[in-house]
């Protein structure tokens, strides 16, 4: 089933990044399953009304992260495989994403409660790493 990304031009994250963002975590979120083919780089631009350069560097990026795998002349697919980071990665990794989290919601003047609550509603259940 083909998934659906929103890109805002309004929004001062490049539009590679947003669909970028997006792709992680339709996979993370089990939207788009190991092995799924995504839809083609030029149909992709053709409905986001965007320059397929752009399609292009954000799914580069995701190759290049191991998320997604690229087969010349039939397209992108999600990786069959996780990809394994060391615990030291996977610490630095994540403070990194709640530094980046803190500074973004901080204006926001949201409690500590409710900012856990997002997330805790965002996370997948079956986390396999603790």
């Amino acid at each position: 089933m083909p998934i659906s990304f929103k890109l805002h031009t309004d929004n001062q994250e490049p539009l590679s990044a947003q669909l970028r963002r997006q792709v992680e975590l339709a996979i993370a979120h089990g939207e788009l399953a190991p092995g799924e083919a995504l839809t083609s780089v030029r149909q992709l631009a053709k409905e986001l009304k965007i320059n397929p350069n752009t399609i292009s560097k954000a799914f580069g990026l995701l190759v290049q992260s191991g998320s997604l795998v690229s087969h010349p002349g039939k397209g992108y697919f999600v990786a069959q495989t996780e990809v394994r980071f060391s615990d030291a990665e996977i610490d630095r990794q994540i403070k990194n994403a709640a530094e980046t989290f803190i500074v973004a919601t901080r204006p926001l003047g949201v409690s500590r409660q409710r900012l856990l609550q997002a997330l805790d509603e965002l996370l997948p259940e079956d986390n396999t790493r603790g």
